[in-house]
């Protein structure tokens, strides 16, 4: 509910964490007229995950993992939009299997060139049609078959997350994996992405400005 002005000024908002959510949810709180609102982060630095940092030569890198802004909102991009340039930059992974690289999703096309392929079409054919959520793998191998699973995640996630896929929890398979059969091979297919010109760091100091943050 949304309350007269004049209540909105008396009203003490915190925010626990200065990264992209956070920064956001201040920076609207803020425009919406509530007069005390102000950040907690416990590190020294705002962004959490989602940082930029230059190396010596003043190449951008993100430390903690490309972090690819896109959306079909219109209103989500003209948010970010107030505070910096978007280059459009579209994002593609790709993961080298049999001495071939393939792109990631898996895709018809990169099937074709694996000799398992039957088999892997085989599986993809009967898949379960709930996921099964018992844990992350679990919930792999339901979404695209245990073979394409052993060449794409497995190996990935155990060194990703430095622990078994089974003790993952199931959560993040929909979200994260799919297999195309329309051989689209951009990472995400929303209308609008890309990174911030001048880099994740700078965009959320930007969204920040004139808020209290506490570091």
């Amino acid at each position: 509910m949304i309350k007269p002005n004049d209540e909105k000024k008396n009203i003490k908002i915190l925010v626990v964490g200065a990264g992209l959510s956070g920064a956001t949810i201040a920076r609207l709180l803020t425009d919406e007229g509530y007069g005390s609102v102000s950040v907690i982060e416990k590190k020294r630095f705002p962004g959490g995950l989602c940082i930029t940092r230059f190396n010596q030569d003043g190449i951008p890198y993100e430390p903690f993992g490309a972090r690819t802004f896109h959306t079909n909102k219109e209103h989500v991009k003209d948010f970010v939009l107030r505070f910096d340039k978007f280059n459009g930059y579209t994002h593609y992974k790709g993961m080298i299997i049999n001495n071939q690289l393939l792109p990631f999703p898996m895709t018809k096309a990169a099937i074709d060139t694996l000799p398992e392929k039957n088999q892997i079409y085989e599986e993809i054919a009967n898949r379960p049609k709930v996921v099964d959520q018992t844990n992350f793998e679990t919930a792999a191998i339901s979404i695209v078959g245990k073979t394409l699973y052993k060449y794409f995640i497995e190996n990935y996630s155990s060194r990703m997350w430095g622990c078994d896929p089974k003790d993952l929890t199931a959560d993040w398979a929909p979200k994260r994996l799919e297999f195309r059969e329309n051989g689209q091979t951009e990472c995400f297919l929303n209308q609008w992405q890309g990174l911030p010109k001048h880099g994740y760091s700078y965009l959320i100091e930007k969204m920040l400005e004139g808020i209290a943050v506490q570091y």
